[in-house]
């Protein structure tokens, strides 16, 4: 089905304009014209308006642009995979910072607000995040964070993180052998657990590792103590 560009207009909120200079650009077209010489729109310009739209939300440069439209229909689906995944990254980030908002606005709205309490909040928050930097760029820390929060239909990893700690504390405060069958395969589950969490990426699986095993504060974050980390690495040197 072909469409006029008034039509494109009505449907999409672009200009004429905008479609203009996208096919100046070469993003776009050639651009078939009906028999009176209007501009007909086809199916592959809808999809290439679409590979734009979304480049242009994740902050893709026009002069970037040319190279990455595919009308290759394989190749597109494993581009639109990988920009819906950036587009969850960058929903999981403004949450995270609407997080983050949220609790300094708490401190700065409260009556009896103790400065050096503050003072410790920004500085700690400033410490992990430096901390993380260490081992992970941003979007993989955020990815880690917020990996699969858009699936309701499953405990989202911080839940899952939150129930694997309440298990492994409650054999560890029970006295169980970190040798044990349920121990390790609550180890093996640990295992599931930071695979999915770096997607089985094998170097952020090994930089998330090293995170744990180096910092004591991550560890904190993550609510792991001393104690609990301990009896983890008893229950690995058998897993």
């Amino acid at each position: 089905m072909s469409w006029k560009i008034g039509d494109l207009i009505k449907k999409t909120g672009l200009t004429a304009r905008t479609l203009h200079y996208y096919e100046e650009k070469g993003l776009i077209g050639p651009i078939s014209r009906s028999d009176a010489g209007h501009r007909l729109y086809e199916q592959v310009d809808l999809i290439r308006l679409q590979q734009i739209r979304n480049m242009r939300f994740l902050g893709v440069q026009i002069s970037d642009m040319s190279s990455l439209i595919n009308d290759d229909i394989n190749k597109l689906k494993k581009q639109l995979q990988d920009q819906l995944e950036s587009l969850k990254l960058k929903r999981s980030l403004i949450e995270k910072f609407e997080s983050r908002t949220s609790k300094l606005l708490v401190y700065l709205d409260s009556d009896d607000i103790n400065p050096e309490s503050l003072d410790n909040y920004l500085f700690k928050t400033m410490e992990t995040m430096m901390m993380y930097e260490k081992y992970f760029k941003q979007s993989d820390i955020d990815k880690m964070h917020d990996n699969d929060h858009d699936n309701k239909s499953e405990q989202n990893n911080e839940e899952t993180w939150n129930q694997w700690v309440k298990s492994m504390k409650s054999e560890l405060l029970s006295g169980t052998n970190p040798q044990s069958k349920k121990v390790q395969n609550l180890m093996k589950h640990w295992n599931d657990i930071v695979h999915k969490l770096t997607d089985g990426d094998e170097m952020r699986t090994q930089a998330f590792n090293d995170l744990m095993h180096n910092e004591p504060q991550a560890r904190l974050d993550h609510g792991i103590d001393d104690a609990l980390f301990d009896f983890m690495s008893k229950a690995s040197s058998g897993h």
